[in-house]
């Protein structure tokens, strides 16, 4: 069976207007790419924890960008997965979404077998870093092994995988922190055979 044949009907993830407004909001957006070109997808947790957002609208919102970054920013044989950045934003211990994680892992898995390379979590609170291994405790083997935790002093270790100006300014980069959210802003052009599809424009 084609991997894209694995995909759900594309008509599902047509947004509504309220997960539109999300898409404007940078709590889930597209950019960059690393040093071999997978497109980097970063999730704000802090700021859906601070919204009234559903958890359901959040997800549909996620995988629409998922779905995006899968379809149009992969170049087969050359670049066929993804980075994931989820920042807690000193999220503690006690607030952290663990049931959005698991959501995450356990609902692209299938959709999008082998795209997600990695998932790498920024600025956790210290006793979030240090309790690591018993939060994660309810992940499988599988999705434990794709998930890295980089401390907020340690964000330079971003740039062993990521170009500084693929990065912005916010994580240490030299890339400008972005106001516009959607749609995504490919940045290494050489990589892009694609452009935004008709169908999604209104979303400008």
């Amino acid at each position: 069976m084609c991997i894209r044949d694995r995909v759900e009907d594309e008509s599902k993830l047509n947004l509504n207007p309220v997960q539109q407004r999300i898409l404007s909001t940078g709590m889930i957006y597209q950019f960059g790419r690393d040093k071999v070109g997978r497109p980097l997808i970063y999730i704000h947790l802090d700021r859906f924890k601070k919204s009234k957002v559903s958890e359901e609208d959040f997800m549909k919102v996620f995988l629409f960008v998922f779905w995006h970054a899968w379809k149009y920013m992969q170049v087969p044989g050359k670049i066929e997965n993804c980075i994931l950045l989820l920042d807690v934003n000193e999220i503690g211990i006690l607030n952290f979404p663990k049931n959005i994680l698991q959501q995450l892992l356990s609902d692209t898995r299938p959709r999008f077998p082998a795209f997600l390379e990695k998932v790498i979590i920024l600025n956790p609170t210290t006793s979030l870093s240090l309790s690591w291994s018993a939060i994660s405790a309810f992940l499988d083997d599988n999705a434990k092994s794709k998930i890295n935790v980089i401390k907020k002093k340690e964000q330079s270790k971003l740039f062993q995988q990521v170009s500084p100006d693929q990065i912005e300014k916010y994580y240490g980069g030299n890339a400008e922190n972005l106001k516009v959210f959607w749609p995504p802003q490919d940045t290494y052009r050489q990589y892009r055979n694609n452009s935004i599809p008709v169908s999604y424009t209104h979303l400008r």
